[in-house]
């Protein structure tokens, strides 16, 4: 069980519509360093059908065995999307026999002991195109059900709209938006806003932006230029701490290496990590 009972747990989705933007880096080491330097208890849900959060964190044997017991967060939709009419965790329709009995813990897997994951599987994309209202509340549900256990519930969202970003939002506090400095990733951060603002007005929700991180930052004059023109426009908040570019990222997340460990980054996540925490303290 969390340690810190003095503030309620926060569901912080990361997201962006554009895809390489270093979206999946930034939640895995986040949340593996806020387990390890502060007393947060973490749980990272990928949500992402591409499951690279769970593919950075977990060994090929632990995550196949998962997928072979469907411990994954598909659980979540498989009566549903399957065939099962009339199921919903939502209703507390459980106990039907008709549905394949299991509980939350089920599909969380503990890195550590303040870290832990639920793991994604390719299976969800059989959800995307779905306009269903009662598939879209699952999430929520799940959320509800186990999220008292926890400080900090990171949401690894696909760079996409649909059902997977409209669940997010339905359930998150905060979202962090992480952007590559460059013209077409900028380009969409105003857009994104819109759509965050525009689903607010019709949400009984309201998700508010923890700030954008700028993220694969190169040593240039041109992203020193598009960030120094970004801050000055202050329609965002911005970290003042950013994730630099390393051509190690990687190789290192296929040896499943995070920043903590790694010679260069360890610093700069520490920071990432310790403004994170100032942030949400001033909510």
């Amino acid at each position: 069980m969390k340690i810190s009972d003095n503030n309620p747990p926060y569901v912080i989705s990361f997201m962006n519509m554009k895809g390489g933007v270093g979206k999946t880096t930034l939640c895995v080491n986040l949340a593996d360093a806020l387990s390890k330097i502060s007393d947060k208890h973490i749980l990272l849900i990928d949500f992402d059908p591409q499951a690279n959060s769970t593919q950075y964190i977990l060994k090929a044997e632990q995550y196949n065995q998962l997928l072979q017991n469907g411990d994954t967060i598909y659980k979540i939709y498989k009566n549903l999307v399957e065939d099962k009419q009339n199921y919903s965790i939502v209703d507390g329709d459980l106990d039907n026999e008709e549905y394949e009995q299991w509980e939350p813990q089920e599909i969380i897997y503990n890195v550590n002991d303040k870290f832990s994951i639920v793991p994604g599987d390719l299976n969800m994309i059989k959800i995307s195109q779905s306009t269903d209202s009662t598939l879209a509340m699952q999430l929520e549900q799940f959320i509800k059900n186990i999220k008292s256990a926890y400080d900090f519930i990171f949401i690894d969202c696909p760079p996409t709209q649909s059902i997977y970003i409209q669940s997010a939002l339905m359930t998150s506090d905060y979202y962090i938006l992480p952007v590559k400095p460059d013209y077409l990733s900028s380009l969409g951060m105003e857009l994104f806003q819109h759509m965050v603002l525009k689903n607010n007005r019709t949400s009984i929700n309201k998700v508010k932006c923890l700030g954008i991180v700028f993220t694969m930052v190169q040593k240039s004059d041109y992203y020193a230029e598009t960030m120094k023109n970004i801050r000055e426009k202050k329609k965002f908040t911005i970290f003042t701490n950013i994730m630099k570019h390393s051509s190690n990222v990687a190789k290192n997340s296929e040896l499943h290496k995070l920043f903590l460990d790694t010679k260069g980054k360890k610093t700069e996540i520490k920071r990432l990590a310790k403004e994170f925490l100032d942030r949400i303290n001033k909510m």
